[in-house]
């Protein structure tokens, strides 16, 4: 994997694997946003093996489904490995829907 390729906070992917995902509401093929990053230990015996996963929100029909406390829409913890960058054209479409949607966002610029 190049460097460059990394995901990380405001790309949008899509969910290439379902793998380890089975019953979490997301499925291959949904596109998503991350929205972070969280490190977790790999196993109870060794802490300090961590891995690190991504925190996401489904975007569906251009909406950006946020978790709110008046919505059923939640956020997904997922294994980096399961999504796959979406191509420039998606990411400029996906960006233009988060404007629509949210405005002017003035911690990320777009």
């Amino acid at each position: 994997m190049k460097i460059g390729n990394l995901i990380k906070s405001m790309d949008y992917c899509w969910v290439v694997s379902d793998k380890k995902m089975k019953g979490s509401g997301l499925k291959k093929g949904d596109l998503v946003l991350v929205t972070g990053t969280k490190v977790a230990p790999i196993s109870k015996i060794d802490p300090y093996l961590q891995r690190i996963f991504v925190i996401t929100v489904l975007v569906k029909d251009g909406e950006i489904r946020l978790p709110k406390s008046d919505n059923h829409y939640r956020a997904y913890l997922v294994d980096p490995r399961n999504l796959e960058k979406v191509d420039e054209d998606t990411q400029k479409w996906a960006e233009e829907n988060l404007k629509k949607q949210y405005g002017n966002i003035p911690h990320y610029q777009i």
